[in-house]
């Protein structure tokens, strides 16, 4: 099951020096999963369930949680216990050679347009509404060009530590504003409890689900980003190169590592629907009929405190604009990975330096603001789109559960996470 690389034992005395390599590292990959998972699912659709349906669809968002965290938890499994991504596992599964390969190859190229274009146009609403000036579709070319420009240079990997400041300060005003509009308790445990989907919330429990906290395919791109920081951690030691497995401790690491990352998904999920019930429903409003959607959202901080309004629009856009790097980059560096395993290449430990990488990068980006130049509606493009993600959903989670099962003893799950 494992590569050449992944049955590397570590010497002795170096699995302590690679302990405290992975110390080093408290905040890894699994802020850029938390930066890719808050975006359009939290700031767009869970208000809009609270805004029209109040508190009796909150249970979507755990239970899109919890139905996903298995498939989440795969990438940190097998990436910290083998030193491969999923998508070697992938190759392996039985069937037509590489026919899993072939189908995420697909739905990749397919899905990644919609995404950047959903990702964009989010990001230049806030523009829209800090600035006043604008529109979605100039602000968006604006965001687009921009994030190849710091994707292409690098700029990508400068910005980790900027975007874990930009998350922290999203968390912060978000929980500020929760506190200023706290709902009813017993109704709040009403609505955590599932019921039933009324015909005219089916859409939107289908993006929710879909979207929330993002699409499963995300666990992919965790798995090499995962696989980049462990090759890292494993350079600082002496006599460890790439592929050398310590075994326990770095699957641990690497769960409690994409743990954080998900929780906060589903704390900031519970309180932007919360938000939406308490703030944006008594006053009638709904983000999908509203054209300033970024200002309406607004609303939700400003009725805590008034200079919480513009503060969340600067807020929001920076934490949008961080997802729309890890997109950019996700989704090459996906492609790089993909094609390399169908060719029977050596894994490229820098995607980002290849031609390939960087062509996929542009003509995704310019695929992605042709959509939105179609459509600059952001809140139909996140519901569409999660809608669509939704169907794939059981393909990859099945996909995850296939690799993370065949693992030989370290990372292997247990009955509970099967079920």
């Amino acid at each position: 099951m494992l590569g050449d690389g992944a049955t590397q034992s570590p010497k002795k005395g170096e699995t302590g020096t690679m302990k405290v390599a992975m110390r080093r590292r408290w905040i890894g990959p699994g802020l850029l999963l938390a930066a890719t998972s808050i975006g359009g699912s939290h700031l767009l659709l869970a208000p809009e369930v609270g805004a029209r349906f109040g508190y009796s669809l909150l249970w979507l968002v755990w239970v899109a949680h919890l139905l996903k965290y298995a498939a989440f938890d795969a990438g940190p499994r097998y990436a910290a216990a083998t030193g491969e991504s999923l998508l070697e596992g992938y190759a392996r599964v039985p069937g037509p050679r590489h026919w899993a390969l072939w189908l995420g190859l697909v739905d990749m190229l397919v899905e990644s347009v919609g995404v950047l274009a959903a990702v964009i146009a989010l990001t230049a609403s806030f523009l829209v509404g800090a600035t006043g000036t604008g529109s979605v579709r100039s602000w968006g070319l604006a965001v687009g060009l921009v994030s190849v420009a710091l994707v292409w240079s690098g700029g990508y990997r400068r910005l980790t530590r900027v975007t874990a400041v930009l998350m922290a300060a999203l968390v912060g005003g978000t929980l500020v504003a929760f506190a200023a509009a706290l709902p009813d308790p017993g109704a709040l445990a009403a609505g955590c409890v599932p019921g039933v989907i009324p015909r005219a919330g089916w859409v939107l429990a289908a993006s929710v689900l879909g979207w929330m906290p993002t699409g499963v395919g995300v666990s992919v791109w965790h798995s090499l980003w995962l696989q980049r920081t462990l090759e890292s951690a494993a350079e600082e030691v002496d006599g460890a190169g790439p592929g050398a497995r310590p075994g326990a401790e770095w699957v641990r690491w690497a769960r409690r590592d994409m743990l954080r990352g998900y929780g906060l998904s589903l704390l900031l999920g519970v309180v932007f629907g919360s938000l939406g019930a308490v703030v944006l429903r008594p006053e009638g409003v709904v983000l999908a009929e509203r054209v300033d959607v970024a200002l309406a959202l607004a609303s939700l901080y400003a009725h805590a405190h008034s200079w919480l309004g513009p503060l969340f629009l600067v807020v929001a856009f920076a934490a949008m604009f961080s997802t729309c790097h890890a997109a950019m980059d996700g989704f090459p560096r996906t492609l790089v990975a993909t094609l390399d395993l169908l060719r029977g290449k050596s894994r490229c430990r820098r995607p980002e330096q290849r031609k390939l990488y960087r062509i996929y990068l542009v003509a995704a980006t310019f695929g992605g603001l042709g959509v939105l130049g179609a459509v600059p509606d952001p809140m139909r493009l996140v519901q569409v789109l999660g809608a669509v993600t939704l169907v794939v959903t059981p393909v990859y989670a099945a996909l995850n559960h296939y690799c993370v099962c065949r693992l030989p003893g370290v990372g292997r799950p247990g009955v509970g996470w099967r079920v």
